[in-house]
């Protein structure tokens, strides 16, 4: 792979995982603080980083992105193997 495939995976990997770490999130939440990441998100519209957000606003959210990187390095060595 050159380097703009290997970005362009590393891209689409990035988001697998986040789409991931953002489903489990939300099924933690309550419909209230559903709406509230809406309300913030729409103010935030400009701003570059809603991971930091996310890692702010929610203590849960460290240690799911945490289990979803050792799930997916797993799920690759088991791959490579």
């Amino acid at each position: 792979m050159n380097v703009q495939q290997q970005e362009a995976f590393f891209a689409k990997v990035g988001g697998v995982l986040l789409d991931s770490v953002i489903t489990r999130l939300l099924l933690t939440l309550t419909e209230e603080e559903m709406l509230q990441i809406n309300l913030d998100l729409d103010v935030k519209e400009n701003d570059d980083d809603p991971f930091s957000y996310f890692l702010n606003t929610f203590p849960q959210f460290e240690g799911i992105v945490r289990e979803e990187v050792a799930a997916l390095q797993a799920e690759t060595i088991e791959i490579m193997e």
